[in-house]
């Protein structure tokens, strides 16, 4: 069992406890984007069979889309995220 240590600081940060508002929030939102992105995928993958249908693809083809899809998702929720004052370190306040 993991003893309960204060965490360390992100540089230039402040420690978030995970009991306080701050905490709660970033924990809401974690869940929340993480719930998002599941509901895209299920959304991709129930419009599947008619993407194979208009492509005429095959289940490897479909996997393609799907892939291919959600790579591309991916690598604009990594850019979106990357002007973020905490992904830059910028966020500290002096």
């Amino acid at each position: 069992m993991a003893s309960a240590r204060p965490q360390e600081p992100a540089a230039g940060g402040e420690a978030v406890a995970y009991g306080s508002a701050a905490g709660r929030w970033v924990m809401f939102v974690t869940v929340l984007g993480s719930a998002l992105g599941f509901l895209d995928a299920t959304v991709v993958n129930v419009a599947l069979p008619a993407i194979g249908g208009d492509l005429d693809a095959d289940v490897g083809g479909l996997q393609w889309v799907r892939n291919g899809y959600l790579l591309t998702l991916s690598a604009f929720i990594l850019l979106g995220a990357a002007p973020s004052p905490t992904a830059t370190g910028a966020g500290a306040s002096s």
